[in-house]
C-alpha cells in the first residue's frame, strides 16, 4: 500500500539528480584539488605560513602561539611545521572531501551517513586526546594521531563513496 503524500511536504528524493557536464567537471576539478592537496602539502604549507602570522597578528593572537605549540594538538600532529597552517591546511582538505563526498553522494540518507561518520571520528579523536591527556597515556595519543591522519586523508572519500552507494544504493526513477 503506497504512503499518503503530504499536500504541504515535499516527496523525498528517492534517485539523484541527472547527471550533467557540470556535475562530472565539478567532480573532476575536485579530484584534482584533493591530490594536488595530497601530494603538493609541503607547498601548501609554506603558502599557509605567512596567511596564518597575519590573521593571528591581525586577531591579536601571535602572543599566544607559543602556547599553542606546546598544547596537546602537537602531541596528535606529528608535523614540524606551526599549528595555524597545519590547522589550515586541514580545514581546507576537509572541505575539499566533504564537497566532493557531497556530490559523490546525492541521497540525503547517504549524506546523513557521511556527518555522522565524520562527527563520529571527531568525537573519538577529541576523546583520545583527553583521555591520553588524563591518563598520561602515550598509546590514546598514538592512536589519537592515527585517527587524524585518517581524517586528513583521501580514504575516507575511497572508502565512504562505493561502501555509501552499495548500502544505500539509486533507485531507478520512476517512468
Amino acid at each position: 500500500m503506497d504512503k499518503p503524500v503530504s499536500p504541504v511536504l515535499p516527496a523525498p528524493a528517492t534517485h539523484a539528480p541527472a547527471d550533467s557536464w557540470g556535475r562530472w567537471a565539478m567532480g573532476a576539478v575536485l579530484a584534482g584539488l584533493l591530490v594536488g592537496a595530497t601530494f603538493c602539502h609541503e607547498e601548501l604549507y609554506a603558502l599557509f605560513t605567512p596567511w596564518s602570522q597575519r590573521l593571528l597578528e591581525a586577531l591579536g593572537l601571535a602572543k599566544q602561539l607559543p602556547a599553542l605549540q606546546q598544547g596537546p594538538i602537537t602531541q596528535v600532529m606529528d608535523n614540524p611545521h606551526s599549528v595555524p597552517p597545519i590547522l589550515l591546511y586541514s580545514v581546507l582538505y576537509l572541505a575539499i572531501c566533504g564537497a566532493l563526498l557531497l556530490l559523490l553522494l546525492p541521497l540525503p540518507a547517504q549524506r546523513r551517513l557521511v556527518f555522522k561518520f565524520y562527527g563520529l571520528a571527531g568525537l573519538a579523536l577529541v576523546l583520545l586526546v583527553l583521555g591520553g591527556r588524563v591518563a598520561h597515556s602515550a598509546s590514546l595519543l598514538q592512536l589519537g594521531k592515527q585517527l587524524v591522519h585518517f581524517i586528513v586523508s583521501p580514504l575516507p572519500v575511497i572508502v565512504l563513496v562505493p561502501l555509501l552507494r552499495w548500502h544505500l544504493p539509486l533507485a531507478k526513477p520512476a517512468a
